[in-house]
């Protein structure tokens, strides 16, 4: 039985994919010189790891990564509060929470960044994890899950937008459910078989 929801933060609770894609896109073009299409188009295939983590894949150790990491962090965080909870969040939490599942954030954006976003929008989660404490989405984030609340692997599902979310639950021994948005149903089900959903409330159907 299913215990706790852990839930991908950017793209999944928050509709902020395609303005982060964008600067990305602008800080690619300044620091690498390549078209926005393409620099964006590398920040979506690699999205669900940190940005640094994306730029160490895209250009190795290029001696301009740490800048263009720390432009993109900057302008993240003092745009992040002008994004907007996808309309059906609140609802879905607030539901899920009332059945007694656990609702924990698991992402790899900066956890006081989230917090902070969080309280100004009233949206309240048993937990927030982020890429902070040593701590970052995937096995050190489950096993932190597990180890406090005491839950076993298949009591924990994780919902998230990226095909990389889901290589990473499959590699936990986690249960998945695909949002589409970022990617579509066909690209999820390429990856493997799972459940997906295109609104959040569509948890309640599945649970």
């Amino acid at each position: 039985m299913i215990k706790a929801i852990l839930f991908d933060f950017d793209g999944t609770l928050v509709d902020s994919m395609e303005d982060l894609a964008d600067i990305a896109a602008d800080v690619i073009l300044k620091h690498y010189k390549l078209s926005r299409e393409y620099g964006k188009m590398l920040y979506k295939m690699t999205s669900g790891l940190p940005f640094c983590k994306q730029i160490e894949m895209m250009f190795c150790d290029c001696e301009r990564n740490k800048l263009a990491v720390d432009e993109f962090e900057t302008r993240k965080k003092n745009s992040f509060k002008e994004h907007r909870l996808f309309d059906d969040t609140i609802e879905t939490i607030g539901y899920l929470r009332g059945k007694g599942y656990m609702t924990i954030i698991s992402s790899n954006n900066f956890k006081e960044v989230i917090e902070d976003y969080l309280s100004s929008r009233g949206l309240n989660m048993d937990e927030v994890l982020g890429f902070s404490g040593g701590l970052s989405k995937g096995r050190s984030h489950v096993e932190y899950i597990s180890d406090k609340y005491g839950l076993k692997k298949d009591e924990i599902i994780l919902v998230g937008d990226s095909l990389k979310d889901a290589e990473l639950a499959k590699e936990c021994g986690i249960g998945f459910v695909g949002k589409t948005g970022l990617n579509s149903r066909e690209g999820f089900l390429a990856l493997y078989q799972m459940k997906t959903i295109d609104y959040l409330l569509e948890l309640k159907n599945i649970l």
